[in-house]
């Protein structure tokens, strides 16, 4: 059968664009979803202090959304033992994040497809026994220690820009009997302390930088939970957890704190990389550049479709009238 050249080439041509542009925005998006932070905007930052130091708020924190607060009232966080200071408070509080999610089993420590950012609905989840891993605990954490009054902030650590490689994600608090942040992992079921210092993010970060690990311990408070903290393994080498020390995050803007303040869901996410002297920064002219490509691709996409559908009319319009006028 032999094909007119004339006809088929003002299709084929576009035909073969297209099918070229779908394979390289594959490339672009699955390049693009094996980077950490693809939704959430990330600015890179050298000063210790935007860490440490604890913004004055004047905001009264109290969980919006009242079947939230509930759920944590029945438990009578409200209601301290005489004496209990801040840390021994928290320690109940972490404990109990970390119970909800019953004994550590690896298929239910995963993620499956994206998560809600609701402290309420990731609670409930977490309840039902579906998978969920750190991120969810951190979530819940931060949504009740900012419904009871605590300064909290989701902070995110990895060993690369690639969300393919181990992370994490805990809760730093901000502690006013210390006068500080404190880093909180109620995944692990932990504090992380240097001597009797309880910690904060970017101080087991540094620690870990100055190749001092050794001097990190995990503060518990008798708990045996599963998994257990490590930061060095059987040979005596870094695990993955301390491996994750390499970059550090803190949320500026997160979820639980944009629906606490004024109720709304779906705010954009934004978190500032530490990136000491020498250090990686976070890629984000490669993320624009991937995003840009995809666009630019979808774009040639339409011109193509709208290049045939073209054709394919002039072909129909000059069928009909040679029909017209034939007859």
């Amino acid at each position: 059968m032999k094909i007119d050249i004339r006809i088929s080439l003002p299709i084929l041509i576009p035909l073969l664009c297209i099918f070229t542009a779908i394979l390289i925005i594959h490339f672009f998006l699955t390049a693009l979803s094996a980077l950490s932070f693809t939704t959430s905007i990330v600015y890179n930052t050298d000063k210790v202090a935007r860490f440490t130091s604890h913004p004055i708020s004047n905001s009264s924190h109290r969980a919006v959304d009242p079947e939230f607060y509930r759920m944590i009232e029945e438990l009578n966080f409200n209601n301290r033992k005489i004496g209990q200071n801040d840390i021994e408070f928290l320690s109940r509080i972490r404990h109990w994040c970390r119970l909800q999610q019953g004994e550590f089993n690896p298929v239910k420590w995963q993620v499956i497809g994206k998560e809600s950012d609701d402290p309420k609905e990731l609670l409930i989840n977490q309840r039902n026994s579906t998978p969920g891993a750190c991120r969810r605990f951190a979530y819940i954490l931060s949504g009740v220690l900012y419904s009871l009054g605590y300064d909290s902030r989701i902070v995110h650590i990895a060993s690369t820009f690639s969300d393919l490689d181990f992370n994490h994600t805990l809760v730093e608090v901000y502690v006013p009997s210390l006068s500080k942040w404190v880093l909180i992992d109620s995944d692990y079921d932990t504090f992380y302390k240097i001597g009797d210092i309880y910690a904060s993010l970017y101080e087991v970060y540094d620690q870990i930088r100055s190749k001092k690990i050794e001097t990190i311990e995990f503060e518990r408070n008798g708990s045996e939970t599963l998994p257990m903290p490590r930061f060095v393994d059987e040979n005596r080498l870094p695990t993955k957890l301390a491996k994750s020390f390499s970059h550090i995050y803190i949320g500026k803007m997160n979820a639980v704190k944009a629906y606490f303040d004024t109720g709304q869901r779906g705010k954009i996410k934004t978190f500032e990389h530490f990136v000491p002297d020498g250090g990686r920064l976070y890629p984000n002219f490669y993320k624009i550049f991937l995003i840009f490509m995809i666009c630019v691709l979808l774009i040639v996409i339409m011109y193509c479709l709208y290049k045939i559908s073209d054709y394919c009319f002039c072909k129909i319009k000059q069928c009909c009238n040679s029909k017209l006028y034939s007859l």
